[in-house]
């Protein structure tokens, strides 16, 4: 795996991610896609989870600033560093003022996100060239030791996880803003790739 296209492409998902955020306002910001009057479209990823599991859209900028910080970033720094040493916990500093939770506007959560965003590639810029087959010997839960290689591409597939998750969750809001109009004038929209 080349680090460096990887990089490129950890970059470009970000200033993806972070326009995806831009123009939405506070009721957007906190809906979670849970309306008696919202249709939701087949393979939508709004529609997979119950109401109880779905996030808004600062929820999901919250998780993405916790996931750049205590997952993908640090643990691949522990399968560069000791590949035996056990991952780092994924325990949110819950109540301290770098609790990502603590950020109650989407505003303020898409800093810190695009803060977050920039350690990361910074920090994998200043790794020159490394061995993608590195493998983690003491993986979480007993799962498949991980590969370097795996950690980022998981870390880039995350990032197109969440892009489709937060289109899914503006394109539901808009139809339940819109009401009674309709975008069924633009086609449906759903999963292509299901």
């Amino acid at each position: 795996m080349n680090l460096s296209d990887s990089g490129l492409r950890l970059e470009a998902n970000g200033s993806i991610i972070v326009r995806l955020f831009e123009g939405i306002a506070p009721e957007e910001a906190l809906w979670k896609g849970v309306s008696s009057d919202t249709a939701t479209p087949t393979g939508n990823i709004v529609g997979r989870w119950s109401s109880e599991e779905r996030r808004s859209l600062l929820q999901i900028a919250q998780h993405l600033v916790a996931e750049e910080r205590y997952d993908f970033r640090a643990r691949l720094s522990t399968v560069l560093r000791n590949p035996h040493d056990p991952f780092p916990s994924f325990e949110w500093p819950f109540g301290s003022e770098d609790d990502p939770a603590r950020k109650r506007d989407l505003e303020s959560a898409v800093a810190m996100f695009r803060t977050e965003r920039a350690a990361s590639l910074r920090w994998l810029r200043s790794l020159g060239r490394i061995d993608s087959d590195i493998v983690h010997r003491n993986p979480p839960d007993g799962t498949q030791p991980l590969r370097a290689g795996d950690l980022v591409a998981a870390w880039i597939a995350h990032d197109y996880y969440h892009i489709r998750q937060i289109a899914s969750l503006r394109w539901v809001y808009l139809e339940h803003a819109s009401a009674p109009y309709t975008s069924e004038y633009a086609g449906p929209f759903y999963d292509t790739t299901a």
